[in-house]
Protein backbone atom coordinates (compact mmCIF):
# COMPACT_ATOMS: atom_id res chain seq x y z
CA UNK A 1 0.00 0.00 0.00
CA UNK A 2 2.72 2.34 1.18
CA UNK A 3 4.56 1.20 -2.61
CA UNK A 4 0.96 2.33 -4.27
CA UNK A 5 0.40 5.78 -2.75
CA UNK A 6 4.35 6.55 -3.64
CA UNK A 7 3.75 5.99 -6.70
CA UNK A 8 0.66 7.50 -6.80
CA UNK A 9 2.82 10.85 -5.25
CA UNK A 10 5.13 10.62 -8.11
CA UNK A 11 2.88 10.27 -10.76
CA UNK A 12 0.73 13.72 -9.19
CA UNK A 13 4.32 15.34 -9.04
CA UNK A 14 5.44 14.66 -12.54
CA UNK A 15 1.58 15.73 -13.83
CA UNK A 16 1.84 18.83 -11.82
CA UNK A 17 5.68 19.48 -13.09
CA UNK A 18 4.34 18.20 -16.75
CA UNK A 19 1.52 21.16 -16.61
CA UNK A 20 3.98 23.74 -15.09
CA UNK A 21 6.30 23.57 -17.88
CA UNK A 22 3.90 23.40 -20.82
CA UNK A 23 2.90 26.75 -18.83
CA UNK A 24 6.23 27.92 -19.16
CA UNK A 25 6.88 27.04 -22.51
CA UNK A 26 3.64 28.90 -23.27
CA UNK A 27 4.81 31.63 -21.27
CA UNK A 28 8.22 31.53 -23.10
CA UNK A 29 6.41 31.61 -26.47
CA UNK A 30 4.37 34.61 -25.60
CA UNK A 31 7.53 36.55 -24.76
CA UNK A 32 9.50 35.59 -28.17
CA UNK A 33 6.54 36.71 -30.19
CA UNK A 34 6.55 40.15 -28.08
CA UNK A 35 10.37 40.95 -28.86
CA UNK A 36 9.97 39.93 -32.51
CA UNK A 37 7.47 42.34 -32.32
CA UNK A 38 9.63 44.86 -30.57
CA UNK A 39 12.42 43.94 -32.70
CA UNK A 40 10.41 44.79 -35.81
CA UNK A 41 9.36 48.19 -34.62
CA UNK A 42 13.05 48.75 -33.65
CA UNK A 43 13.91 47.68 -37.17
CA UNK A 44 11.89 50.50 -39.21
CA UNK A 45 12.66 53.12 -36.52
CA UNK A 46 16.41 52.45 -37.68
CA UNK A 47 15.62 52.34 -41.20
CA UNK A 48 13.57 55.43 -41.00
CA UNK A 49 16.68 57.01 -39.09
CA UNK A 50 18.95 56.05 -41.76
CA UNK A 51 16.87 57.23 -44.59
CA UNK A 52 16.39 61.13 -42.02
CA UNK A 53 20.26 60.79 -41.79
CA UNK A 54 20.78 60.28 -45.69
CA UNK A 55 18.80 63.09 -45.96
CA UNK A 56 20.66 65.71 -43.95
CA UNK A 57 24.13 64.36 -45.24
CA UNK A 58 22.89 65.11 -48.81
CA UNK A 59 21.23 68.53 -47.84
CA UNK A 60 24.62 69.40 -45.96
CA UNK A 61 26.83 68.40 -49.27
CA UNK A 62 24.29 71.11 -51.57
CA UNK A 63 25.08 73.58 -49.04
CA UNK A 64 28.61 73.06 -48.51
CA UNK A 65 28.98 73.12 -52.34
CA UNK A 66 26.69 76.38 -52.66
CA UNK A 67 28.75 78.03 -49.84
CA UNK A 68 31.96 77.33 -51.42
CA UNK A 69 30.12 78.89 -54.65
CA UNK A 70 28.99 81.93 -52.79
CA UNK A 71 32.93 82.45 -51.13
CA UNK A 72 34.69 81.99 -54.53
CA UNK A 73 32.30 84.93 -55.91
CA UNK A 74 32.97 87.19 -53.01
CA UNK A 75 36.60 86.40 -53.47
CA UNK A 76 36.06 87.18 -57.45
CA UNK A 77 34.26 90.79 -56.53
CA UNK A 78 36.98 92.03 -53.91
CA UNK A 79 39.54 92.85 -56.76
CA UNK A 80 36.64 93.83 -59.28
CA UNK A 81 35.53 96.63 -56.48
CA UNK A 82 39.30 97.94 -55.43
CA UNK A 83 40.01 98.27 -58.92
CA UNK A 84 36.52 100.01 -59.84
CA UNK A 85 37.72 102.24 -57.00
CA UNK A 86 40.87 102.78 -58.46
CA UNK A 87 39.34 103.69 -61.44
CA UNK A 88 37.06 106.52 -60.32
CA UNK A 89 39.90 108.06 -58.23
CA UNK A 90 41.91 108.27 -61.21
CA UNK A 91 39.04 109.46 -63.58
CA UNK A 92 38.81 112.87 -64.53
CA UNK A 93 35.84 112.80 -66.90
CA UNK A 94 32.51 113.53 -65.14
CA UNK A 95 31.24 111.39 -67.69
CA UNK A 96 33.56 107.72 -66.87
CA UNK A 97 33.00 108.57 -63.14
CA UNK A 98 29.23 108.10 -63.41
CA UNK A 99 29.25 105.45 -65.32
CA UNK A 100 31.91 103.72 -63.03
CA UNK A 101 30.01 104.40 -60.37
CA UNK A 102 26.92 102.59 -61.15
CA UNK A 103 29.30 99.60 -62.48
CA UNK A 104 30.54 99.95 -58.35
CA UNK A 105 26.78 100.50 -57.12
CA UNK A 106 25.81 97.23 -58.76
CA UNK A 107 29.05 94.96 -57.92
CA UNK A 108 28.75 96.54 -54.38
CA UNK A 109 24.88 95.16 -53.97
CA UNK A 110 26.00 91.32 -55.24
CA UNK A 111 28.86 91.80 -52.81
CA UNK A 112 26.37 92.41 -50.08
CA UNK A 113 23.69 90.10 -51.20
CA UNK A 114 26.52 87.45 -51.35
CA UNK A 115 28.13 88.10 -47.51
CA UNK A 116 24.72 87.61 -46.48
CA UNK A 117 23.91 84.74 -48.41
CA UNK A 118 27.32 83.42 -46.82
CA UNK A 119 25.71 83.78 -43.12
CA UNK A 120 22.67 82.23 -44.24
CA UNK A 121 24.52 79.22 -45.25
CA UNK A 122 27.23 78.93 -42.51
CA UNK A 123 24.04 78.63 -40.41
CA UNK A 124 22.43 76.46 -42.45
CA UNK A 125 25.38 73.81 -42.15
CA UNK A 126 26.12 74.52 -38.93
CA UNK A 127 22.24 73.93 -38.11
CA UNK A 128 22.29 70.61 -40.19
CA UNK A 129 26.37 69.12 -38.83
CA UNK A 130 24.37 68.92 -35.02
CA UNK A 131 21.55 67.10 -36.69
CA UNK A 132 23.51 64.57 -38.27
CA UNK A 133 25.26 64.30 -34.52
CA UNK A 134 21.99 63.50 -33.12
CA UNK A 135 21.96 60.57 -35.06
Amino acid sequence: AELKQRMRTDRVRNMSLAGNLQELLAKSDTIVGILKAQKEVLDQRYKTSEASLSQVIERRKTTMTNLEAVQKRIEELNPMLLDIENKIAASTSQKDRTQLEGERSKLATEYNEKQAKEQELLAESQTLERYTSMF
